[in-house]
C-alpha cells in the first residue's frame, strides 16, 4: 500500500514526487496480532451478557411469580373486569392520601360521573368529610355514612404488603334502599301497632256504651258516641286538611296514630293543602322526597319530646309571582329545642345529640336533617331552625317557648302539580 506526493519549488510548480507505502505483509502480521485479543474481549463480553440476562431474567419471572406475558395481560384484564363488575365500590388511597384505585361502583356511589381521571387526584378532594375522616380512622368495623344523599354502608380495611401498610381501603355499599325498607318496615311495623292499639281502645269504648246501655242511660250513651271523634282513615287527614297526595297523608296517618300510642299528640294545622303530584318523573321524584323530609323531620320531633310531648306539622302551597311555586312543610315540637349555637352544626353528618345505639354497624344517627338538607339544597330550597311549641301547660302569650320548628321551603315546577279538575276528581272519588 503506497501514497505519492508532489514536490513544488517557490513558483508552485511541480519539479518532482515522493512515494511513501507500507507493505502488505506488515498490516497482515499486525492485523493477525490483534485480532486475537479482539475475539478473546467479544467472547467474555459475550460470556458475561449471557450470564447477566440469565440472572435479570430470573429476578424477573421472580417478581412476576413466573408468568410469561400473555398470562399477565390475562390477569390483569380479568381483575379489571372483576373490579369494575362488583356492585360494592371500591376506593384504595395510599399512604400520602392519593387515589390509587377506584371502580364504576364506588365512581356512582360517590356520584363523581362528571370526574375525568380521579386516579392519582388527593381523596379529599372528591370524596366527603365522613369518608374523608374514616380514611384516618382505626376502627374497621362497618359504619353508615352519608355520601350525598345516599346512605353508605362503610368498612375500612388496611391494604398491607409483607406485612407493611401501604393504603387504605373503603368498601362502599348502597344502604339507601335498605334503609327505605327499614324506614317502610317500621311504618309498616308501626301502622299495625297503631291498629292493634286503636282496636283495644274501640273495645273499650264499646263496653263502656254496653255498660251505659245495660244500665238504661241511653241519653249518656249518645252523648259518648256524639263525643267520639272518628279517626284512623285517610280520609280523616285528606277531608279535614287540604292534603290530597295520598302518600303523604298516609305517612300523616301512620305516624298521628304510633305517636298517640306513645304517648305524643300529632296535630296537623287545618290550613294545611298539598295538592296531588301528577306521574312526571320529576313529580315522583318530588313525592319521594317529601316522605323522607316529612318521615325524617316527624321522627327527629318525636324523639325530642317524648311522651307527653306535642308536634305540630303544616304543609302548604306557596305561589310565586313568576308563575312557579314552592311547598312549604313546617314540623315544630315542645322539646328542649335547639340552641341556636347548634343551629348549623345540627346539619353536619354524623352528628347527633342522641347517644348511638348499640350494635355491630352503628346506627344512622346523625343522617337525618343531613339528608333534608341535601335534598333542599337540591331544589334551591332552603332550611330554617327556629323556635317551637311552648311547653305543656305553659300556652300563653307571654310564656317561653320551648322545642324546636323546621321549616323546609321546596320550590316546585308547576308541571308537577295536579289541574284542579283531576284533583276535584280524585276528591270525588274518594270513599
Amino acid at each position: 500500500m503506497s501514497r505519492c506526493l508532489p514536490i513544488f519549488d517557490t513558483r508552485h510548480s511541480v519539479i518532482g514526487a515522493v512515494s511513501v507505502g507500507v507493505l502488505e505483509s506488515d498490516l497482515r502480521s499486525e492485523y493477525l496480532s490483534n485480532s486475537v485479543w479482539l475475539f478473546v474481549t467479544i467472547a467474555i463480553a459475550a460470556i458475561f451478557g449471557v450470564i447477566g440476562a440469565a440472572w435479570v431474567t430470573v429476578v424477573i419471572r421472580k417478581r412476576i411469580f413466573g408468568l410469561e406475558p400473555e398470562q399477565i395481560a390475562g390477569l390483569l384484564e380479568e381483575r379489571e373486569a372483576i373490579l369494575h363488575g362488583v356492585r360494592e365500590g371500591v376506593v384504595a388511597v395510599d399512604e400520602f392520601g392519593r387515589i390509587v384505585l377506584i371502580n364504576d361502583a364506588a365512581v356512582r356511589l360517590l356520584s363523581l360521573e362528571d370526574e375525568p381521571d380521579l386516579v392519582g387526584t388527593l381523596a379529599k378532594e372528591h370524596l366527603d368529610d365522613v369518608l374523608v375522616g374514616l380514611l384516618d380512622d382505626g376502627d374497621t368495623e362497618q359504619s353508615l355514612a352519608l355520601s350525598g344523599e345516599r346512605v353508605l354502608l362503610v368498612r375500612r380495611d388496611v391494604a398491607k404488603i409483607g406485612g407493611r401498610p401501604i393504603g387504605t381501603i373503603l368498601i362502599l355499599r348502597d344502604n339507601t334502599e335498605l334503609h327505605t325498607l327499614l324506614r317502610d318496615l317500621d311504618g309498616v311495623q308501626g301502622l299495625a301497632d297503631g291498629l292493634r292499639a286503636q282496636a283495644h281502645g274501640f273495645a273499650n269504648k264499646l263496653h263502656v256504651i254496653s255498660g251505659l246501655l245495660e244500665l238504661g242511660r241511653v241519653d249518656q250513651a249518645v252523648s259518648f258516641i256524639s263525643h267520639e271523634r272518628s279517626g284512623g282513615t285517610l280520609l280523616g287527614v285528606t277531608g279535614r286538611t287540604g292534603i290530597r297526595e295520598l302518600e303523604v297523608a298516609a305517612l300523616l296517618l301512620m305516624k298521628q296514630t304510633r305517636a298517640e300510642e306513645l304517648g305524643i299528640a300529632i296535630t296537623i294545622e287545618p290550613d294545611s293543602t298539598l295538592p296531588l303530584l301528577t306521574s312526571r318523573p320529576s313529580a315522583e321524584i318530588l313525592r319521594a322526597d317529601l316522605v323522607t323530609i316529612i318521615g325524617n323531620l316527624l321522627d327527629n320531633a318525636a324523639e325530642a319530646t317524648g311522651a307527653g310531648g306535642r308536634i305540630s306539622v303544616s304543609v302548604h302551597e306557596q305561589a310565586a309571582a313568576n308563575g312557579a311555586g314552592a311547598l312549604v312543610i313546617s314540623v315544630a315540637d315542645s322539646g328542649e329545642g335547639i340552641p341556636h349555637g347548634l343551629r348549623k352544626r345540627v346539619f353536619t353528618a354524623g352528628y347527633s345529640s342522641k347517644a348511638a345505639r348499640p350494635g355491630a354497624v352503628s346506627t344512622g344517627r346523625g343522617i337525618g336533617l343531613t339528608l333534608v338538607k341535601r335534598i333542599a339544597t337540591r331544589y334551591c330550597g332552603t332550611v330554617e331552625i327556629g323556635d317551637g311549641l311552648p311547653a305543656a301547660g305553659k300556652s300563653g302569650a307571654g310564656c317561653a317557648t320551648h322545642g324546636a320548628r323546621i321549616t323546609v321551603t321546596l320550590p316546585v315546577s308547576r308541571g308537577d302539580i295536579a289541574s284542579a279538575e283531576r284533583i276535584e276528581s280524585s276528591i270525588g272519588g274518594m270513599p
